[in-house]
């Protein structure tokens, strides 16, 4: 709504314009010491996150404001959060913007390092959202969609109805074993939530909906809703792709589409790639045109384009052409990870794609991987049958990857051959660079067993977060072996082993013997979020 306000280039009446925005603040950053103006006083030093806030509101930038809860008590702190979670809820209305939940966080700054970040959020904050808001509508009809990785999605088009601020009239019903559990019909009144005040669903089939449920409705735009309501028959479950036809097949509550060709596949391959890659002139409409107008008929093809058959379509200037070549141009050098990631293969997201492109390193290497892919099972030299042939165990070794992931990625690759292997020549991949340590335990793998003063989550953290690893199990490659209390049969296997075992109070003294050496490279700011 905000970029919307931003954006118009003229006033429209009912729209909210650029004057209406207001900024609250909830966070702040600062430049380290090698990228702050030499002119610019040293930068307030906070303990606790409340302060920043308190330190943002008396320089006078408007903040979202914080409650601090906290006692001497782990109990007692819990019951204050469910206290304030509960007001927040209760008074939700009456706050003086539109919310949706509250934001749990650690207050305490340096224990925040010690939890770190994912992928895509911190460790050391949580986000609960109010209960959603319910209303009744009608189901007029279903269409089928279909995704990406070829799943055929129902989705109802309902009378228009207003949830949490926003008027809804179509709504994901996810999966054609969810028309079962419902037991839902075209033409039925049913009860649907927006979750998280964004995602509407239909959670329950009231009744068979009657023409007195359609009256006082209108569109988003104003409009007045004026269809009759249909008559109340069953939802037939398509056998054939509503895009391309071909044969359906089932995989538990889901249907899919197996042609990796079809054009509403296609279409979406190429909006995943290109938002994977942070090409901002090529959106779903324009992804759209392209293949329908027959331009694009795989990946590669996209860097076949040229600006002549670009601004041949619909609305594309020379100039918005040229961009888009540009943008393509630019996107020709990347990462391994990059590369995998864009891909978009089931299940595989850009974390894990990260972690398979450092351990493959290259391209190269990669493909060898997914040549083998059904290679038989070898021996060790011991003798002893392995569990898995030698792609999927170098794909196990990864964090995070089992041997389930590991098959969708070899499978999922040798399906897309051509292209992987077309994009290969077009591209310049470069290896995925191996991030540095950022402690002594590089390298060293730890179990943990027993009953421990510190919790497990703790001391997991405190090894990773020194660049050790925790397995599960103990074996001849097992480093260290943190044995607490009420130890069982993984210590006596570490013994057999020769596995060193540590107590809690020399696995402590292990982290403070030594301190990573600094590198003066990793002080570089490299973003606003570097800091």
């Amino acid at each position: 709504m905000a970029a919307g306000c931003l954006r118009q280039k003229t006033l429209q009446s009912g729209k909210a314009s650029a004057e209406d925005l207001k900024f609250l603040a909830y966070d702040v950053k600062f430049p380290d010491n090698n990228n702050r103006h030499p002119d610019s006083p040293p930068p307030p030093k906070f303990i606790f996150d409340s302060e920043s806030n308190d330190w943002l509101s008396k320089i006078g930038i408007g903040i979202a404001g914080n409650t601090v809860a906290s006692a001497n008590d782990d109990d007692l702190t819990t019951q204050k959060i469910i206290s304030i979670t509960e007001h927040w809820t209760n008074q939700r209305k009456d706050a003086e913007w539109e919310i949706d939940g509250v934001v749990i966080k650690l207050d305490l700054l340096s224990k925040r390092e010690l939890l770190g970040m994912t992928a895509h959020h911190p460790r050391w904050a949580l986000a609960w959202k109010f209960p959603p808001e319910e209303a009744t509508t009608v189901l007029m009809n279903v269409d089928w969609q279909v995704g990406r990785t070829g799943t055929v999605t129902p989705v109802a088009r309902v009378a228009p109805v207003a949830v949490s601020g926003v008027t809804v009239e179509n709504v994901t019903l996810h999966n054609a074993g969810e028309l079962s559990r419902l037991m839902i019909s075209i033409g039925d009144k049913v009860r649907i939530v927006r979750r998280g005040d964004v995602i509407p669903k239909i959670i329950e089939v009231i009744d068979k909906a009657e023409p007195s449920d359609l009256e006082n409705r209108t569109h988003s735009n104003g409009d007045i809703f004026n269809e009759n309501l249909p008559p109340h028959t069953s939802i037939l479950i398509p056998s054939l792709c509503p895009r391309c036809s071909t044969k359906l097949i089932e995989e538990g509550a889901f249907i899919r589409c197996t042609n990796l060709n079809c054009p509403s596949r296609l279409e979406r391959t190429i909006l995943y790639w290109c938002r994977a890659l942070e090409l901002d002139g090529i959106g779903e409409k324009l992804a759209e045109q392209l293949c329908s107008q027959g331009l694009v008929k795989s990946l590669p093809d996209l860097y076949r384009l040229n600006i002549r058959d670009v601004s041949s379509l619909e609305r594309m200037a020379t100039k918005s052409a040229t961009n888009v070549i540009k943008e393509l141009e630019s996107s020709k050098n990347l990462t391994l990870g990059k590369f995998l990631s864009a891909f978009g293969l089931p299940g595989i997201g850009p974390e894990i794609a990260t972690s398979v492109a450092t351990k493959v390193e290259t391209i190269e290497n990669l493909l060898e991987l997914v040549s083998l892919r059904n290679e038989e099972i070898g021996r060790d030299n011991e003798g002893i049958l392995y569990k898995h042939n030698r792609a999927v165990r170098e794909l196990t070794e990864i964090d995070g990857v089992g041997e389930t992931v590991a098959r969708q990625i070899l499978d999922g690759l040798a399906l897309r051959i051509d292209s992987v292997l077309e994009l290969s020549n077009q591209l310049y991949i470069s290896p995925e660079l191996k991030s540095k340590s950022v402690g002594h335990l590089n390298g060293s793998t730890f179990c943990i067993t027993g009953t421990l003063t510190l919790p497990r989550k703790e001391i997991v953290l405190l090894i990773k977060s020194n660049g050790g690893k925790v397995v599960s199990s103990v074996s001849n490659n097992l480093t260290y072996l943190i044995s607490g209390e009420s130890s069982g049969s993984k210590l006596e296997n570490a013994k057999n082993l020769g596995v060193t075992i540590l107590t809690e109070d020399e696995f402590s003294k292990l982290l403070q013997s030594e301190k990573p050496n600094e590198d003066s490279s990793t002080n570089i700011q490299k973003s606003l979020m570097d800091f």
